[in-house]
C-alpha cells in the first residue's frame, strides 16, 4: 500500500484518520465530492468506535422505567453508523474487499 498525501481533516479520530490514509493510499479520490464522501464515512467510524465504548463501559443492556431490559441506545446508534458507513463506501463505488460471488454460474 502506498503512502496517503492527501492529510486528514482535524476534526476525525484515529480510527477516522487510518481509513482516511487507507481510502487515499488505495483508490483516486481527490474530487471534493469524493473527500467529503471520505470524511463522512471516516466520522461515522469515529463515531461508532465512540458509541462501541460506551457501550463497552456502560453494558449492552439498560433498565428502563418499567423495569424492563433493553438495548443500550449507543448500540443502537453504533448499528446505524455501521450501515451507513457501509452506505456511503457503496455509493462511492470502493470496496474494501472484493465481494465474492453468491450465485452459481448458469447452466447454458
Amino acid at each position: 500500500m502506498k503512502k496517503s498525501t492527501v492529510k486528514p481533516p482535524k476534526d476525525l479520530g484515529p480510527a477516522g484518520r487510518r481509513a482516511w490514509s487507507k481510502f487515499h493510499a488505495e483508490f483516486n479520490l481527490l474530487g471534493v465530492h469524493d473527500m467529503e464522501r471520505t470524511r463522512l464515512a471516516c466520522k461515522c467510524l469515529d463515531d461508532e468506535a465512540a458509541f462501541v465504548e460506551t457501550v463497552s463501559a456502560e453494558g449492552r443492556y439498560v433498565t428502563d422505567r418499567w423495569n424492563q431490559k433493553r438495548e443500550h441506545p449507543a448500540a443502537k446508534a453504533a448499528r446505524e453508523c455501521r450501515m451507513l458507513f457501509c452506505r456511503i463506501v457503496r455509493d462511492m463505488g470502493v470496496d474494501i474487499q472484493e465481494a465474492k460471488e453468491t450465485r452459481p454460474p448458469r447452466q447454458y
